[in-house]
């Protein structure tokens, strides 16, 4: 099955794509305090976030998010082994506006492991690894070339 990767390291196709780790320790508090909730309310039959790798279902969705990531790369990758989880990233940013309500949050947490959908869904895929197909945008003028556009704004 093929998904699509936003990573900062530079890959070729072939390369395997694993998790290094580091996504949790870069976290700002409070995206660590969104992370400690998913946690809190991960089914023991579901995998923990800091032991996988994310990938996107869709190009337009990763897309969203490579155009945020300075120096992000959007690779085309073949997911290896079966799927872990799949779940609605927009849950997850809906938890960080709610933060400090924890209910709403918590039943945030819920629908994500339980793999309902928002009104908007960027859907998340967690595996172990993945295989790169190809580099689809590599180099950080074609991020900040999609970045402008998606804001309106044209760069000479």
């Amino acid at each position: 099955m093929n998904a699509y990767r936003v990573d900062r390291r530079p890959f070729k196709a072939g390369d395997v794509v694993s998790q290094t780790g580091e996504y949790l320790t870069k976290l700002d508090s409070e995206r660590a305090r969104v992370e400690e909730c998913l946690e809190d309310r991960r089914p023991d039959t579901k995998p923990r976030r800091r032991e996988v790798l994310f990938v996107f279902e869709s190009q337009i969705a990763a897309e969203r998010f490579w155009t945020k990531e300075e120096d992000g790369k959007l690779y085309e990758v073949n997911i290896q082994g079966p799927l872990l989880h799949r779940g609605d990233m927009s849950l997850t940013d809906q938890m960080f506006v709610v933060r400090a309500d924890a209910a709403l949050a918590g039943g945030l947490a819920e629908r994500y492991w339980r793999g309902d959908e928002s009104a908007c869904p960027q859907i998340e895929l967690l595996v172990k690894d993945a295989v790169v197909v190809n580099g689809l945008f590599t180099t950080e003028a074609e991020r900040r070339r999609a970045f402008a556009a998606r804001a309106g704004i044209q760069l000479p």
